[in-house]
C-alpha cells in the first residue's frame, strides 16, 4: 500500500495501467485537485475506488480562463470510463444540471461494476456502448438513473436505482438490459424501451426486483416480470 500526499499523484498512480485499488480519505472536488473537471479512467486500466464516507464531485464553476467572467460549465462526465472502474463504497455525483452531463460514463467496449456506495447526476450513469453490472449501492439522476444507449448492456442484480425527474432506466439503440433483482423507480416511467427508427432492437429481460414508475405510457404495461424484445413501433415506450 502506497501513501499519496495529493490526490492527483494517487490518481495517476492508480491510472497507470493495469490493477489498483484507490482508497480515499477525504472528499475530493475534482477541478481543484487535477485542475480539469473530469476523471479519465484510461484504456487498460482497472480502478477499483474505495471511498467509504467520502464524495468525488464534479461541479458547475466559474472565470477559469484568466481575464474572463464567462461561466464555464463542469466535464460533461465525474469519471470517464475508457478502461475498467468498479466502485465499492463513496459517492460519485456530478452536481451540475446541464442536459447530457452524467456522473459516470461508460464507453464502448468497456466495464464498469457497482457493488456499492452512490452515484448521482443529471443522469447517474450513461453506458454508452458499454458493460455495467449493478449488485449493490445507489444510482440516481434527475432525468435518469441510467441510460444505455448505442450498443451497450446492463446487468442488474441488486442495488437501488432511482430518477426524480425522469426515467429509472432508458434502454435504447440495439442495446439490453437484464434484471433479476434490486429496485428500480421512475417519476416518469421505471423502464422506458425506444426503439423507433432504431436499425436494431433494444431488449430487456426483467426476471425479479421491483420495478415502478409514475407514469403508463400508451397503455403498454408488463403485469408480470417477464422476458420481451421491443422491434414495433407501439412500443416506443413500454413501462414495466
Amino acid at each position: 500500500t502506497t501513501t499519496y500526499a495529493t490526490f492527483k499523484e494517487a490518481w495517476n498512480a492508480a491510472n497507470s495501467g493495469g490493477r489498483a485499488v484507490l482508497t480515499l480519505y477525504q472528499d475530493v472536488n475534482v477541478y481543484s485537485a487535477m485542475g480539469y473537471s473530469t476523471l479519465t479512467v484510461n484504456a487498460g486500466s482497472d480502478i477499483e475506488l474505495r471511498g467509504g464516507s467520502y464524495t468525488i464531485t464534479s461541479s458547475k464553476r466559474t472565470g477559469d480562463d484568466p481575464g474572463s467572467d464567462m461561466p464555464v460549465t463542469s466535464g460533461l462526465n465525474t469519471i470517464d470510463v475508457n478502461g475498467a472502474f468498479t466502485l465499492t463504497s463513496g459517492t460519485i455525483t456530478n452536481t451540475s444540471s446541464d442536459v447530457g452531463t452524467n456522473a459516470l460514463l461508460v464507453r464502448s467496449g468497456t466495464t464498469d461494476f457497482i457493488s456499492g456506495g452512490a452515484v448521482t447526476g443529471q443522469t447517474g450513469i450513461n453506458v454508452e456502448g458499454g458493460s455495467l453490472t449493478v449488485t449493490g449501492g445507489t444510482v440516481n439522476g434527475s432525468a435518469q438513473g441510467i441510460s444505455i444507449t448505442n450498443g451497450g448492456s446492463a446487468n442488474i442484480s441488486g442495488g437501488n436505482v432511482s430518477a426524480s425527474a425522469g426515467n429509472g432506466i432508458y434502454v435504447s439503440g440495439n442495446s439490453k438490459l437484464t434484471m433479476t433483482n434490486g429496485t428500480v423507480y421512475g417519476s416518469k416511467c421505471g423502464v422506458e424501451v425506444w426503439c423507433t427508427g432504431e436499425s436494431g432492437l433494444s431488449s430487456a429481460a426483467l426476471s425479479g426486483g421491483n420495478i415502478s414508475g409514475g407514469e403508463w405510457k400508451d397503455g403498454k404495461v408488463a403485469i408480470t416480470l417477464n422476458t420481451f424484445d421491443v422491434g414495433e413501433s407501439r412500443c416506443n415506450a413500454l413501462v414495466v
